[in-house]
């Protein structure tokens, strides 16, 4: 589908509502990534100096796959899952509960059930770009 069109009910004119955007150059030596795919691990250098390094768009892996290196890519996402299953069970054998430091455990007052609620800190820790506190 290359368009979706919408009718106006009171002049009943036809309008794209959607239109597709022109696959990129050699879009095919790009896994067939999107224009929008491609652009979403974009980092301008004026937000690279407000970001915390946890930020995903840092990763050494998702890195390296931009650049081509598959093999490199594999490697460095071998090393960081390894690495965070180890904090998992270091956690785990201290009995210690993992809990988000930017979302508060909340329970829905209709279901029961428990969701997240961004807490407001991460713009705080932002603002004074204050990251110490941040797992490795």
């Amino acid at each position: 589908c290359d368009k979706i069109m919408a009718t106006d009910l009171i002049t009943g004119e036809e309008f794209p509502l959607w239109e597709k955007e022109p696959l990129p150059e050699e879009w095919d030596q790009f896994y067939f990534f999107t224009k929008f795919v491609l652009q979403l691990n974009n980092l301008p250098e004026p937000l690279k100096a407000v970001l915390p390094p946890t930020d995903s768009r840092f990763r050494p892996d998702q890195l390296a796959l931009e650049h081509g290196d598959v093999k490199l890519a594999g490697t460095e996402k071998l090393r960081l899952e390894e690495k965070q299953r180890t904090a998992r069970k270091l956690r785990e054998k201290a009995k210690e509960e993992w809990i988000p430091i930017y979302f508060e455990k909340r329970p829905d007052e209709l279901s029961g059930d428990s969701y997240y609620e961004f807490n407001g800190k991460y713009w705080k820790d932002r603002e004074e770009g204050n990251w110490d506190h941040l797992p490795d």
